[in-house]
């Protein structure tokens, strides 16, 4: 849209930012909120990423009256899989996902670079 829906981030930033604060420090949320009215939202759900290359997703840089931001819009073709972030904001819902550090995982860096991924 022309016109994105800002106030429907600010209907659920407040109890994303109470979660974030009730993380571990250095910890990452990734809030997601589907371009709606908040009356229209449905709830806040916490969210699964959908696996490595499933989704088509195409993120373009926008600027309006309320500054600059990114909009996100999704490809056309197979359904998302249910529970992922994706297919939760299809159906309305604010998604939140804990995203972890590579450093989390000792060896995936080297799986990778002997994987040729």
């Amino acid at each position: 849209p022309e016109e994105p829906r800002w106030d429907a981030v600010r209907h659920v930033l407040p109890t994303v930012l109470d979660l974030l604060l009730g993380e571990d420090e250095g910890a990452v949320l990734n809030l997601n909120v589907p371009d709606r009215a908040p009356a229209e939202l449905g709830e806040l759900r916490e969210a699964r990423l959908a696996a490595f290359g499933a989704v088509q997703v195409r993120v373009d840089q926008r600027s309006g009256d309320d500054g600059h931001g990114l909009h996100m819009s999704f490809g056309e073709g197979t359904p998302p899989e249910p529970g992922t972030d994706t297919a939760l904001l299809v159906e309305g819902h604010p998604t939140v996902t804990r995203l972890e550090s590579i450093g989390a995982r000792p060896g995936v860096l080297g799986t990778a670079v002997t994987t040729g991924r």
